[in-house]
């Protein structure tokens, strides 16, 4: 595609010859052996012509004073692309489309050339083609989504011109077969679907290589639409009030229009949880609500399950939600793909965990017995008989809680897990049929109101699945945790996760395509594998590649090991004490610009608190449990010293000299949980535990805390990690240098701080 040939005179002498082309023409090069460009000279200016000798049909591209030579060859091509007679045939391999959109198209629009991101382009292709599953790791900055993105398309450019050549298609949509989309964060598919795929679109369309937009759908829970007959009377109740706020709020809403506007209810980010609550679409949406035939809500779910849009991009709990259904027989939530791209993998299992588990909360009897005392119909003595049969549900979900808070460890130091080894003992089985009991009696007593409003019927079984589920455990790993209410609910996984993966997702016929940053350690992608279940696929259908980062990790960074810190230990002073004076030190030497990253808020606020006046020149920010917008805080700063845990090691972006220095206090091994335990079963040895199963989940986090710091080109900065197992006598120094390939390494503090000075400008020390 885009080739240039200067051997066609005969070509161009033919159509002289016929009367159809000016005897004094003179050939000048072909265009992809279809395009003859030709020029005049009149005396004073050359004017440039091309024919496109399949139809017969040219038009003048350029005049200028000036004979044209091969260095104008760029500039005339373009010129064809865009002209009328200009007709775009794919190329009889598809890897040379994909190769043209990448070296020709997109440099055009400020885009840099990348072999390894055209290689892993390809291979997706490849992959999608002949219905593998690929797992792709592209460091940051390969241009990942980019590379999908284009395999998608070409793809799907392709399977439509087999379907048209098929005699067995005779009828029916040729519009290509969807492709999901699934990534753990929302700020990714904003950014496919806002920015990613508007601008390949318009520069595809201008090549004509496509004829129409690329359509895209954006696929989430309905908790996150509108509900017309909720808001109504919602509404009505706000319209109704005397109440202040209330006034206010019904003001509110009305002037944001939602009974015409966008049903999407994350587009109105100022209205409040507890308020998008009270209007969204119930679990149990049905066919039986009075706005069912004029619901927005039905009307963008029946378009968005039509083949019409290219690509369907959602997230990873409702895809895994979708992939169960499908593999259930029930009816689907997302248009049955031939091709699924999973980004961000390295999630995908935590969402698996979640959506392939189950829970019960304490809230679930709350919310059944609210629900029942509003749907309560029938006599006095009926709606007393009902409020006492439901006291005693909600007194036997409260005393279950209160045995699994007594199972609970007391020297459980794990603060920063949120799972909890409990143990379902006798007095938890007793409680549980008491609350089972119970449940019976209610359901005996207001079958009627039960049967007739679906959610109480949901509610119903979801507490009787729950009890059936925990009053014998078999197969499963279970733990108490507090959700984002600070509720204790049950959470399980089944032990054959990576069985139930394996039925659900791979051995289907789809190609998978998984990518991400850190999907391997330094042994490959085997545990990545294993824990997902797609090591049971045979190697013909599996095929893996690893792409680095273009970044110049050697020039532009530097990874200092400390030797001065001891093994960690978050009780001990003087290890505390050691930690914060090589912060310090580094702060200092990088003038700011710093995020510090904990696995425990102990240790941090101890670091903090010995640190707050001695590097107290510089904006501190601290990040704990349930504050927002410290991110924001940093990037403010221009030079803080951001004090960090949790989210912070990953899915954080700051680009430029915000931050410049990153230091790792401990390696974010995983925290001890009931996961962990169940794991461990498997080895006969703790360290071989270690070695295989804690050291990989360790290291793709690491890789993760370590990929904010270089997020573009000119990006420049330090590494430093304080754990004395990385330091010149600790075990795992080999392993975690062959983990973050790319780095050089600096001796000491100082040449931390030469470094620093030698790469950035004047007004980063201002």
């Amino acid at each position: 595609m885009f080739d240039i040939t200067t051997r066609d005179y005969s070509i161009l002498e033919k159509y002289i010859l016929a009367g159809r082309i000016k005897g004094d023409s003179s050939y000048f090069f072909t265009l992809d052996g279809r395009y003859i460009v030709y020029y005049r000279f009149s005396g004073k200016r050359f004017t440039y012509s091309v024919l496109n000798y399949a139809t017969e049909k040219s038009v003048v591209l350029a005049t200028d004073r000036n004979m044209f030579s091969e260095a104008d060859y760029p500039e005339l091509i373009k010129k064809i692309l865009h002209c009328k007679v200009y007709q775009f045939v794919l190329p009889a391999q598809p890897q040379t489309l994909i190769e043209a959109i990448f070296r020709q198209l997109l440099p055009e629009y400020g885009y840099v050339v990348r072999d390894k991101q055209i290689d892993l382009s390809v291979m997706m292709f490849e992959s999608m083609k002949h219905k593998k599953a690929a797992l792709c790791e592209a460091e940051v900055g390969t241009g990942k989504t980019l590379a999908y993105l284009v395999a998608g398309i070409v793809y799907g450019l392709y399977e439509v011109k087999e379907r048209q050549a098929s005699p067995y298609v005779f009828a029916g949509s040729m519009n290509p077969t969807p492709i999901t989309i699934t990534t753990s964060s929302i700020d990714l598919q904003q950014a496919i679907i806002g920015k990613f795929i508007p601008e390949l679109s318009r520069i595809l369309m201008e090549y004509k290589i496509i004829k129409g937009p690329i359509t895209t759908v954006l696929r989430k829970g309905k908790e996150h639409y509108l509900c017309e007959e909720r808001y109504a009377d919602f509404m009505g109740y706000l319209e109704s009030s005397d109440i202040s706020k209330d006034v206010k709020l019904y003001q509110k809403l009305k002037a944001k229009g939602l009974e015409q506007g966008d049903i999407d209810l994350d587009a109105y980010p100022d209205i409040r949880q507890h308020v998008v609550c009270k209007i969204n679409v119930p679990r149990d949406c049905g066919r039986n609500c009075p706005y069912y035939k004029k619901c927005r809500y039905i009307d963008h779910i029946n378009r968005a399950k039509s083949d019409s849009y290219t690509f369907q991009v959602t997230n990873h709990n409702y895809y895994l939600a979708n992939a169960q259904r499908e593999h259930s027989g029930l009816a689907l939530l997302i248009p049955k793909c031939g091709v699924h791209i999973i980004d961000e993998a390295h999630k995908f299992l935590d969402a698996a965990y979640q959506i392939l588990g189950q829970s019960f909360s304490s809230s679930l009897s709350g919310e059944f017995i609210r629900l029942l005392h509003n749907h309560t119909t029938g006599n006095k003595a009926y709606h007393k008989k009902a409020y006492l049969l439901t006291d005693d549900l909600a007194f036997h979900n409260q005393q279950l809680f209160m045995e699994l808070e007594k199972t609970l460890s007391r020297n459980d130091e794990t603060e920063e897990s949120r799972q909890k080894t409990v143990k379902i003992n006798a007095a938890v089985k007793r409680v549980m049929r008491d609350l089972q009991t119970s449940l019976s009696n209610i359901y005996r007593a207001c079958f009627q109101d039960i049967t007739c409003c679906r959610q109480l019927a949901r509610l119903h079984r979801e507490i009787g699945a729950g009890i059936e589920t925990f009053m014998a455990p078999k197969d499963i790993i279970y733990w108490l945790e507090k959700d984002d209410d600070g509720l204790w609910q049950l959470s399980a996984i089944p032990t054959n996760m990576e069985d139930i993966l394996y039925d659900v997702l791979w051995r289907s016929g789809a190609s998978k395509i998984l990518t991400s940053a850190t999907m391997t350690d330094d042994t490959g992608f085997d545990f990545f594998k294993k824990q997902t279940g797609i090591d049971k696929l045979t190697p013909y259908l599996l095929t893996e590649i690893r792409t680095p980062s273009p970044f110049d990790y050697k020039n532009n960074t530097r990874l200092y090991l400390s030797d001065r810190v001891p093994y960690p230990d978050k009780n001990d002073e003087q290890y505390i004490a050691a930690v914060s004076d090589e912060i310090e030190k580094l702060v200092k030497a990088t003038f700011g610009h710093t995020a510090i990253l904990f696995t425990s808020y102990k240790l941090l606020s101890a670091v903090h608190e010995l640190l707050k006046n001695r590097i107290g020149r510089f904006p501190l920010i601290t990040m704990y449990k349930g504050i927002k917008n410290t991110s924001e805080d940093f990037r403010k700063s221009r030079n803080g010293v951001l004090f960090a845990s949790g989210s912070f090691w990953e899915g954080v972006d700051f680009p430029g000299d915000i931050l410049s220095s990153i230091i790792v206090v401990n390696l974010p091994f995983p925290v001890p949980s009931p996961i962990m335990e169940h794991k461990k079963k498997d080895f006969i040895f703790l360290s071989k535990f270690i070695d295989s199963y804690a050291f990989p989940v360790m290291i793709a986090r690491l890789r993760q805390g370590l990929g904010r710091l270089i997020r573009c080109e000119t990006d420049t900065g330090v590494v430093a990690i304080l754990d004395y197992r990385v330091s010149k006598w600790g075990k795992y120094r080999r392993r975690v240098l062959d983990s973050v390939l790319g780095y050089t390494l600096a001796g000491s503090v100082n040449e931390v701080g030469e470094f620093i000075k030698s790469v950035k400008d004047t007004e980063y020390f201002k």
